[in-house]
């Protein structure tokens, strides 16, 4: 086979110059329909990763005002029978305080788009750990010092520093949760 036959034999396996323009058009078409595709389907993964977010860290801040709760209730029934030298034995809850670190691992566009609500986030976060903070310290006190002649006293100053902390808490997890986090 010589040359000319080659090439003719191409160009009639080729087919036509519009033939050639329809099979690169379509697979232009195609590859714009792929990526399209693709960026709506990952668009609805980030929208239900984001939603996993924002419901996990409502729940969180429901768990901590249960703990908070209970830790309130506790102290009220401490302070109620403090006066007669008696003490609750139950020790006070540690808050979770790192439900912060949800947000770090994708910031949902809610977050994003209002600076206040991250904000109010992060003070929920850091007032949680200041809670924690106060409730070691007491646990610590408690534990080492009730042979101490100024126990009690002390003790009751701790349960009403805590008790007004725990209250601003529930108070700002309230204000949180009434938010629509659509």
């Amino acid at each position: 086979m010589d040359y000319s036959s080659t090439v003719t034999i191409l160009s009639n396996s080729m087919g036509s110059t519009n033939d050639f323009l329809l099979i690169f058009f379509s697979g232009v078409g195609a590859t714009l329909l792929g990526v399209l595709l693709t960026s709506f389907l990952e668009g609805l993964k980030t929208n239900k990763q984001e939603r996993i977010i924002v419901s996990l860290l409502r729940q969180e801040l429901i768990n901590n005002k249960i703990i908070l709760e209970g830790n309130l209730m506790t102290i009220n029934q401490e302070l109620g029978i403090m006066e007669q030298g008696k003490m609750v034995v139950e020790p006070l809850k540690l808050l979770n305080s790192e439900f912060i670190n949800l947000l770090l691992i994708n910031l949902p566009r809610i977050f994003r788009k209002n600076e206040t609500l991250l904000g109010r986030i992060y003070l929920l976060s850091r007032l949680a750990k200041i809670n924690n903070g106060l409730i070691d310290s007491r646990e610590m006190y408690r534990i080492n010092n009730s042979a101490m002649d100024n126990f009690n006293n002390r003790m009751k100053i701790y349960d009403n520093i805590l008790h007004d902390r725990t209250t601003q808490l529930i108070n700002n997890i309230n204000v949180f949760l009434e938010e629509p986090l659509n």
